[in-house]
């Protein structure tokens, strides 16, 4: 399947998928916290202005970056299948004579040398592909702009796999919630 055709299917199988998880149930109480236990939850005043900055979200197969924008926001998703170049085994071929090596030399207690010697364990070639972005989903909201909104907020709950963003604009509150679901692979 050519890599946009690919994209678009895993996006629609996502969306077909809708129908078919569980939603957190947004009015039920939070669990209780224990003690010694803070809630793992990230919060921000601000959109994010670079990539990294976005909140992560994801199945632990399939996951987005959420920029938590006003007048747009542009989701980029990735899914772990996607990777640049081609099938290759990076497994290297000497590494049982290495290793022999190395455990040698440390039990010698030639520290530098063992240390040497493990450098020809790694994975030939040493770098290996990179995750490729899967699809960028575009939103646009006419009419909000960030300067005119008040009590920004976004935040990544990481208890409940849940990220939102949140702002008044013209008196009226708007949240928008993004979540994942590892049992039923989707975002929402």
């Amino acid at each position: 399947m050519r890599p946009l055709s690919l994209a678009l299917a895993a996006f629609a199988f996502t969306c077909a998928s809708a129908a078919n998880f569980t939603a957190p149930a947004a009015a039920a109480p939070a669990p209780a916290i224990a003690a010694n236990q803070l809630p793992m939850l990230w919060e921000y005043d601000t959109p994010a202005s670079k990539y990294w900055e976005g909140t992560p979200i994801g199945t632990g197969r399939f996951a987005a970056m959420i920029p938590g924008g006003v007048a747009s926001e542009v989701i980029p998703f990735n899914d772990e299948t996607l990777w640049t170049g081609g099938p290759y085994n990076p497994n290297n071929p000497e590494g049982p004579k290495v290793l022999a090596k190395v455990r040698e030399a440390a039990l010698a207690k030639k520290w530098k040398e063992a240390d040497d010697l493990a450098w020809g364990l790694s994975s030939k070639p040493v770098h290996v592909q990179f995750y490729q972005a899967m699809a960028r989903l575009n939103f646009q909201y006419p009419g909000h702009d960030l300067k005119n909104a008040k009590n920004y907020r976004r935040s990544l709950d990481m208890d409940n796999a849940i990220a939102e963003t949140s702002y008044e604009l013209d008196g009226v509150r708007y949240t928008r919630r993004v979540f994942a679901s590892f049992p039923d692979q989707v975002i929402v």
